[in-house]
């Protein structure tokens, strides 16, 4: 009787091994855009699959995103942010903070502001952003890394679709 329920196990551990590789993965951060929350060269674990919800870190491809530091000829990078924007937010980036719907995003980089004058992005007066007072449209979203000094993001770069989404970090 006993020898029915070896290759019962032995089936079920290789379904949860098989649901565990297509539903997660490991991913190494590769820069310092997600700081202090996630530093260069950590391991993070990335659920592949289900909607993100604002405050979300998420892994998003490049395709469709056009920008001067983002290249187009046919390579796509990934990027690690946090979604602080969902379809039909009104996000609103000041001197000293980011506000979603009116009220503060709760951004975890609470030492730094959206444009800093010790800022090593792109843009560092916040007149200069493209996109700092948006209504997020469908089907899109609002990502900013945690690190506002150095994230190249949707205050420069605009929404990025859902679509892209590649996985929620967990």
């Amino acid at each position: 009787m006993k020898k029915h329920r070896l290759p019962i196990l032995f089936f079920s551990i290789a379904l949860c091994l098989a649901f565990f590789c297509l539903s997660f993965r490991m991913v190494r951060v590769s820069d310092d855009t997600m700081a202090p929350t996630f530093r260069y060269g950590q391991r993070v674990l990335v659920k592949t699959w289900g909607a993100p919800k604002r405050g979300d870190v998420v892994l998003f491809d490049t395709k469709g995103i056009r920008h001067p530091q983002i290249p187009n000829a046919g390579v796509r990078l990934i990027f690690m942010k946090r979604v602080i924007g969902l379809p039909g937010d009104r996000v609103i980036i000041n001197k000293d903070q980011i506000l979603v719907n009116d009220e503060p995003a709760g951004h975890p980089s609470s030492n730094t502001t959206a444009t800093s004058p010790n800022s090593r992005a792109m843009y560092r007066d916040i007149q200069d952003l493209p996109h700092r007072d948006i209504t997020v449209p469908e089907g899109q979203c609002y990502v900013v890394g945690d690190n506002l000094e150095t994230s190249l993001d949707s205050r420069v770069f605009g929404v990025v679709p859902l679509d892209n989404i590649r996985g929620v970090i967990r």
